[in-house]
């Protein structure tokens, strides 16, 4: 009973054990493929890292997606915007541990684990990686930037501490985020000739995000009544 009422207080517990059996769900399901690259002939399935990375990138964009949906699924059936809901920052935080770990495995695979830097730039003459690859790579470090910066401000204290018109400027960043992970794999599933299940497991959360998003927007202009009560303006 006691453990419980902890695990409904702290919803962190739930969403990061549902985080986990998600990931091991995708491992199974997309993992295991016998995807090629494009260069070489072995199968991506044979490498664990590329198993790690994709599913935890997929992972991460699912807990991103519902966390995106939290708050305009909250308007749709009648509620009013809120600026702070521990369930959702427990949704974000843990797509984004999930994020970096996608980072941090990718890097090795694209370039050696000593040498991340390879990822963006070539030194004769050193200049930045061109094409697809170089743009969707460039587009993965903006991303981490804007991960940092959603970890840091999702601690208890600093909603207080930076004021809710402040915090909730720098949580809105999760919409440029989402545009530049959708830029990102499609670049990636395009030189890769990425499987149709790899496809479907990123595209439709991030649709769903937005749609459900656009609908949550749209409810609230239409109805005055809920902006007058929330904490915050389309804080959703």
């Amino acid at each position: 009973m006691a453990e419980t009422q902890t695990l409904r207080k702290r919803p962190g517990y739930l969403v990061g054990i549902a985080a986990v059996a998600v990931f091991g769900a995708l491992l199974w399901i997309g993992g295991w493929s016998t995807e090629q690259w494009l260069d070489i002939d072995e199968p991506k399935a044979s490498w664990w890292e590329w198993r790690v990375s994709i599913a935890a990138a997929n992972t991460s964009l699912i807990a991103l997606a519902a966390a995106l949906a939290y708050g305009p699924v909250r308007v749709l059936r009648g509620g009013r915007p809120l600026i702070h809901r521990p369930l959702r920052r427990a949704m974000g935080v843990w797509a984004g541990v999930f994020a970096l770990l996608h980072v941090v495995v990718a890097m090795g695979i694209h370039a050696d684990f000593l040498q991340p830097w390879e990822n963006y730039v070539v030194f004769e003459p050193f200049t930045l990686i061109g094409g697809s690859i170089g743009l969707a790579n460039w587009m993965g470090a903006a991303q981490v930037a804007i991960v940092i910066v959603l970890l840091w401000i999702s601690r208890t204290p600093m909603l207080r501490q930076l004021g809710a018109p402040r915090w909730k400027g720098l949580q809105r960043t999760t919409y440029p985020l989402i545009v530049l992970i959708a830029m990102h794999a499609f670049l990636y599933h395009r030189v890769e000739q990425r499987l149709l299940t790899h496809r479907v497991l990123v595209f439709v959360p991030i649709a769903i995000a937005i749609a459900v998003q656009v609908a949550g927007f749209v409810t609230v202009k239409r109805r005055p009544k809920i902006n007058q009560q929330a904490e915050a303006p389309e804080a959703l």
